[in-house]
Parts: structure tokens; sequence; C-alpha cells
């Protein structure tokens, strides 16, 4: 029988050692590369209030429901500030552009902030006259931050929507989100 060389013991030991710190690395890699997980949500809005002020530019206040892949069902309200509109003679529309800021919250309570921006695009016939609702609405968005599951969020992403006319709108956003809660499965599926 073989007696224990002490060089091999240390050089296995050391072996382990380095295969133990690899392993503890992926899977802590693992674990934060789960905290990024893709979104998706479909909405709708309507219109709560809206003030025109004299130089064209609007200030108007949405309510929203929704359902995401990260909270099921969810509750919202934006502010937004549209400037004044602009035709654009490369592609004869006349084209609004906003800003918004605002907060989602599903239904324990729990919720996140964002912010975002974009265009209403409406098109114009032949004689500059815009043609019937509905408008393209095309946007990005940025999470700031949230409460409970959502607290310290990130994330970005597109909307593309529909503006009906009437006051009431609708959206797909689609991004990747990065939060301590958002491998938790939602409460309701897309």
């Amino acid at each position: 029988m073989k007696a224990n060389n002490p060089k091999s013991v240390s050089r296995s030991v050391k072996w382990a050692a380095a295969l133990s710190a690899i392993a503890i690395s992926l899977i802590a890699w693992t674990a934060s590369a789960k905290d990024n997980v893709p979104y998706r949500a479909t909405s709708s809005a309507y219109t709560i209030s809206s003030i025109l002020h004299t130089n064209g530019s609007q200030d108007i206040i949405l309510g929203e429901v929704g359902v995401s892949t990260m909270s099921g069902r969810y509750t919202g309200l934006q502010q937004i500030h549209a400037e004044p509109g602009q035709y654009d003679p490369g592609t004869h529309t006349f084209q609004t552009h906003f800003t918004v800021t605002g907060t989602f919250t599903e239904a324990n309570g729990d919720s996140w902030d964002f912010t975002s921006e974009g265009v209403v695009i409406v098109p114009l016939d032949a004689v500059g006259a815009p043609l019937p609702p509905p408008y393209a609405v095309h946007s990005t968005w940025e999470d700031v931050g949230g409460t409970g599951r959502f607290a310290g969020m990130t994330g970005h992403g597109t909307g593309e929507g529909l503006l009906y006319g009437d006051g009431t709108s609708s959206r797909i956003d689609s991004g990747i989100v990065s939060t301590v809660g958002s491998n938790r499965r939602p409460s309701a599926e897309l």
C-alpha cells in the first residue's frame, strides 16, 4: 500500500480550492444573469386630464391597465408632456414628440417607475389634412426603480402602439428588465 505523498495532498487541496472558486464564480454569474429577463406587456390607456398650452404644447395624465410577463396584471399612471407637432416633409406626416414619467403598480402594491420618450405620427392626405385615426406611436422606455420586489429595478425597451383619437390608446412593450424579483412568477400570464 502506498503512503500519501504530502506534495500530492497539497497539490490536490489547491486544485480542489481552485475548482471550488471557479464553481462559486459560475454560480454567482448564473444567478446574476438570471436577473436580466425579457419583458413584454400589452396595455390600454385612457385620458384622465389634458391641458393645452398657448405655445401648442400639451400636458396629459393617462391611466393605464395592462398585463406583463413580469408582474401579471397592473395599473398605471402617466404624466405626458407633448411638444407642439411639426410637419415632416420627408414622410408627409405631422409628428408630435413627447416625454413621459410614470408608475406601474401590480395587484399586491409593488410598483416600478419609468421614463419614456417617443413620437405620435399622423399621416396627411394630399392637401395636408390629417387622415382619420388610429395613429402610430413609437417610443423607448427605461425603468428607474420601484418598491417591493421591484426595488432597484432597471430596464429598457421599446413601445409600439396606436392612438385612437378618442382619448384612448393601446401599446405593446418589449425589452429587458433586471430586478431582484424579476424571476418570480407573475400572478397572471400575458
